[in-house]
């Protein structure tokens, strides 16, 4: 069983703005570096054996500053990307409801096919979430990891990993640059 940190990246302007970030390339902001700071300085007296990101700059800003406090060892993983959501990226969270509500309440309620125009469905999210945590695990069956993505493709994982449905993500979202320890089995 491998055990897992997940971590949120550091805040963004985007975040403070409420903008839909998805797979847009946005950097942490000076709060966000501090916040990350902050994170690594908490746990680097833990034994962790690796940090795992999602390749976007938000969260590798964020995984390599744990990295590097930790001394451990980095690897980038295109999968742990956010939820890519299309044409509404760069786009107020409320002028997206707003305008775009019976799509948006359907992506957000994970109906069959739903998704923003050119994104992607929560089911495909977490199945690529799931398979790079999946490997990440693999390559550290009985240790211990910091995986470093984004809120609501941590959000799917956690409904996932409790046996909720994806349409309750808004309820298992994390705050930036915080975290909570899973266990993960490996299956073999």
């Amino acid at each position: 069983m491998t055990e897992i940190l997940l971590v949120r990246h550091g805040q963004t302007d985007w975040n403070l703005e409420g903008r839909i970030q998805g797979h847009s390339d946005i950097p942490l902001n000076s709060t966000g570096i501090s916040q990350s700071e902050v994170l690594a300085e908490s746990i680097k007296d833990d034994p962790f054996d690796a940090v795992f990101s999602s390749d976007l700059s938000r969260a590798m800003q964020t995984a390599q500053i744990i990295a590097a406090r930790l001394r451990v060892p980095l690897y980038c993983d295109s999968r742990l990307r956010e939820v890519n959501h299309g044409a509404w990226e760069g786009m107020l969270i409320k002028v997206v409801r707003d305008t775009h509500q019976d799509a948006y309440a359907a992506f957000r309620n994970d109906q069959p096919g739903a998704c923003p125009p050119g994104g992607e469905t929560l089911q495909e999210a977490i199945l690529r979430m799931e398979t790079a945590v999946a490997r990440a695990a693999a390559s550290y069956p009985e240790g211990r990891i910091v995986l470093v993505s984004h809120g609501l493709s941590l959000a799917l994982l956690r409904c996932r990993l409790n046996d909720a449905p994806l349409s309750l993500s808004h309820q298992y979202g994390l705050d930036n640059c915080t975290g909570e320890m899973i266990h993960w089995q490996t299956r073999r």
